[in-house]
């Protein structure tokens, strides 16, 4: 039967009676703890993130109401904060201290300022939950929803996963869960306690926020969850205020300052004594310049190379581990789109990075996407790189370079700008450079900052890009912006007479009285063309109010998307066949085989020869001297031919015409465009056999051609028709139902939840070798994921799974039950994802599993397996 999840029904009469009575069983919440490194190389404590793994039917309720106060936050939270806020974004405070910080650095004359970056040790783990009720209470929540959230925080129980087995059971007296939908939520509530007592210290004057322009506002903090930064005067009364209202904060509620953490810096107009009398009465260490906020560098220097070199080492760091090592060029794909893309996405919505960061980034992404490794001397590239980073539909893979992704990403930040002047950062940077010298100059602002800078180099392709639907009393330049007539049509400075320069509005294109527009004047500063245009609208018909809207998306709303495609894809059209690849139903490895037949980007010698010059050789398939081609391997082979001829259609290969690799990838994906001999039922089974067997094929060469194996006729028809079985049973599957989430598994397993967390049925007793074989081939396939770096590499091996099993099988065949540990959501997977899972297989209950859970060691498990598989 079905492995399914526990019953819905009762989960959801679970989460209805906790709603009812505002209380659930103390086992509900019982939490494991992971302990997830900060660092490399981690050994003590505080080097940890502990990480809870909550009950599901917990994170239910708790995400019910994690909701339900998500709703009213934005009411409730200072701009200052900008953490998980619907609306805000942790980019807005790394741009704004980023900003303050440029601008202390050239202050001078006049009062000086300081910067306090202050950590809170342990943060989340030392709020106290009295506290946590009062603000609760403090803010205008219900009681009775005071009083469930309370129950959610004041009932847990934990246990540490620590050296793969389980501490014992303890419960908090106070603090929060890293891993609790409720936690984030609650803590910025609690913080913003301290950030209006900051506000009501500045309102009364006993402290001075910092401002970039004398219009500006003011900014006395900035915080992040549990990252804060204060700007204040430079002045030992406003460091001893500052510091007592840090203090009682920590009174009341449980958080403590990490001294050595907590530092501070000063404007350049500060006098040394007075910076180093400050600093040692907070106890605080001066910045040495290469601290950060949010991640993201405070100081940037006039070396923008070195400041974001972190960048790349990052990506470096990521992809060059043993794993990434053993994976298929597929598989590179997605780790580097996903991954490694991903990895400087923040950094590059502040900041645009140097062209340099740009190309090592490519360069090193470039080099795994080919070789699988970061590091080494040249390598053969097949293909120009601008070409993989194409979209899907361009003929690409959709990777993405990332000049053009930071270029985009940035744009947005203009774009926001351009639009809306009410954000916290938006004002600080229209109010330090003024938005029309901001965005209008030929040259940047003068001493502009890093950030400014590169947001000032994407207007042109905003101003492009965007225009304006005007309203009746619209003041919009028009000598500057596009902007859209009443019927749609879009009008801009192209349209203007080059030989008249008349900064307008649409006020001044309408008659004195107002009705109707000014024709003289519409036809004396427009083209005729854009004259006969304007005068056709109804000059009566326009909005309330101005509006800017992005014309590449049909929103009117900004997405990058739409950006990416303007920046790098304009003008270019897609190609069908790589359309229709994109969307089969093949396995990505066979699509990216049959992209690189298309490409010509498979290693023939006759390839070879177009690049070194070398002979071409003979086909390692059929051994025919000089025919080590594409054009000889796809069609007139006789290997090919024969596999051909073999198959369910019996295709004559070598009379269809396959001169180029993008004709085969079209026959392969359409097979009737050379004439109607497959029916169009067999369309999509005859695509994946092609697609099998040309890539069965390439492997044949190549173990030829390497390891001079050579394959018989009737091996490799019986190889291409197991494979073929293989994927086509899951194509039928998911043309049957969808895609299959659940695991088909013997009567009388039933994965549900029980005290533990995890839930098992009665005991499965294994009578058939072949579930024997099924289950534990696929438990061993499993395991063999957690072993460490310092195991041989066997993941990829089925042979080697194969080999583990056989033990193991011999282990279970017995009169015992065998109880299936199963992950049932992610919580699960995490937690018998740990070191001292499954010691042993002849298990009777869930008790003697859980008993071996905290006791037995997979390493050494798994290491005895190892050795009697050897």
């Amino acid at each position: 039967m079905v492995l399914e999840l526990a019953s819905t029904e009762k989960t959801v009469q679970f989460v209805q009676e906790f709603f009812a009575e505002g209380k659930f069983t103390k086992e509900v919440n019982r939490t494991f703890i992971v302990l997830i490194p900060k660092r490399s190389n981690a050994c003590k404590f505080d080097d940890f993130h502990p990480i809870s793994l909550c009950n599901v039917c917990y994170k239910i309720i708790a995400k019910i109401l994690a909701n339900r106060i998500r709703g009213v936050l934005d009411n409730l939270i200072s701009p200052y904060q900008s953490a998980f806020v619907k609306g805000r974004w942790i980019a807005e405070n790394s741009i704004i201290a980023h900003e303050i910080v440029h601008d202390m650095e050239r202050r001078h004359g006049g009062e000086s300022f300081m910067g306090i970056k202050c950590d809170m040790s342990k943060a989340y783990d030392r709020l106290e939950w009295n506290f946590v009720r009062k603000v609760l209470h403090a803010f205008g929540f219900h009681e009775k929803f005071c009083a469930m959230i309370m129950e959610c925080i004041t009932t847990v129980s934990f246990q540490v996963l620590l050296n793969g087995g389980l501490t014992k059971m303890f419960r908090p007296e106070r603090g929060l869960r890293q891993g609790d939908p409720l936690s984030p939520y609650l803590f910025i509530m609690c913080s913003e306690v301290l950030s209006r007592m900051v506000c009501e210290k500045e309102r009364s004057g006993l402290i001075t926020g910092y401002k970039c322009s004398s219009n500006g506002p003011s900014v006395s903090h900035l915080m992040y969850a549990d990252d804060t930064i204060f700007f204040v005067r430079a002045s030992i009364e406003e460091a001893t205020t500052l510091k007592e209202v840090m203090d009682t904060y920590c009174l009341w509620s449980g958080q403590q300052i990490n001294v050595g953490k907590s530092k501070v810096f000063f404007s350049k107009n500060c006098n040394v004594n007075t910076g180093i009398c400050i600093s040692d009465w907070l106890g605080f260490d001066l910045m040495n310049g290469d601290e950060t906020f949010l991640g993201n560098p405070l100081f940037v220097s006039g070396n923008k190379s070195k400041d974001f070199e972190y960048v790349v080492d990052k990506v470096k760091s990521r992809l060059d581990g043993w794993k990434a090592k053993l994976l298929s060029q597929a598989a590179r794909t997605v780790l580097i789109k996903n991954v490694a893309s991903a990895i400087p996405i923040y950094t590059m919505s502040v900041f645009l990075l140097p062209k340099n960061i740009s190309n090592s980034l490519d360069a090193l992404v470039r080099r795994f996407w080919w070789t699988g490794s970061v590091d080494g001397g040249k390598f053969l590239a097949l293909l120009n790189w601008d070409k993989i980073c194409k979209p899907k539909v361009l003929g690409g893979l959709g990777i993405r370079k990332f000049r053009d992704m930071n270029l985009c990403l940035i744009a947005k930040l203009g774009w926001m700008i351009a639009k809306d002047h009410s954000a916290l950062w938006i004002r600080v940077i229209t109010s330090k450079y003024s938005f029309e010298s901001f965005f209008w100059c030929d040259m940047p602002p003068r001493g502009a900052s890093t950030g400014v800078r590169g947001i000032w180099k994407t207007r042109q392709f905003i101003l492009s890009h965007s225009a304006w639907i005007l309203g009746h009393d619209s003041n919009i330049d028009l000598w500057k912006w596009n902007w859209v007539c009443s019927d749609g049509v879009v009008m801009g400075p192209k349209d203007f007479n080059p030989r008249v320069c008349s900064h307008l509005s649409l006020g001044d294109l309408k008659r004195n009285n107002g009705n109707g527009w000014d024709r003289e004047l519409i036809a004396r500063v427009f083209l005729p063309e854009a004259a006969n245009s304007l005068v056709n609208c109804n000059a009566e018909e326009s909005l309330e109010n101005d509006r800017l809207i992005w014309m590449s998306n049909s929103s009117g709303d900004f997405s990058l998307k739409s950006a990416y495609w303007n920046l790098c894809c304009k003008d270019l059209s897609p190609i069908s066949m790589f359309s229709s690849l994109w969307r089969s139903p093949l396995h990505e490895r066979l699509k990216l085989f049959l992209w690189k037949v298309a490409h010509d980007c498979l290693l023939f010698g006759a390839r070879l020869s177009r690049i070194f010059g070398n002979v071409i050789g003979k086909c390692h398939l059929c051994n025919e001297e000089g025919e080590d081609s594409a054009s000889h391997f796809f069609s007139r082979c006789s290997i090919t031919r024969s596999l051909w001829l073999q198959s369910k259609w019996n295709v004559r290969v070598d009379l269809i015409p396959l001169s180029s690799g993008a004709e085969v990838v079209s026959w392969i994906l359409n097979p009737n465009v050379v004439g109607d001999v497959i029916s169009p039922s067999d369309c999509k089974e005859f695509s994946l056999y092609a697609s099998v067997l040309y890539h069965s094929l390439w492997f044949f060469r190549n173990d030829a051609f390497h390891n001079n194996v050579q394959w018989t006729l009737t091996e490799m028809k019986k190889r291409i028709e197991n494979q073929f079985m293989g994927f086509w049973k899951v194509l039928v599957r998911l043309d049957a139902g969808g895609e299959e989430r659940a695991i088909v598994v013997p009567d009388g397993l039933i994965l549900g939840r029980d005290e533990y967390g995890l839930m098992w049925t009665m005991p499965l007793k294994i009578t058939e070798k072949l579930w024997e074989w099924w289950f534990v081939t696929k438990v061993v396939r499993y395991l063999l994921c957690l072993l460490p770096k310092c195991m041989p590499p066997l993941r990829s091996t089925t042979r080697i799974s194969t080999l583990l099993a056989r033990p193991i099988i011999n282990h279970v065949r017995s009169p015992h039950r065998v109880v299936a540990m199963v992950p049932e959501d992610s919580d699960a997977s995490t937690e018998i994802s740990r070191p001292g899972y499954l010691a042993d297989w002849k298990l009777h209950n869930v008790s003697t599993l859980m008993s071996q859970i905290t006791q037995g060691s997979i390493l050494a498990f798994m290491t005895r397996l190892q050795a009697r598989a050897w």
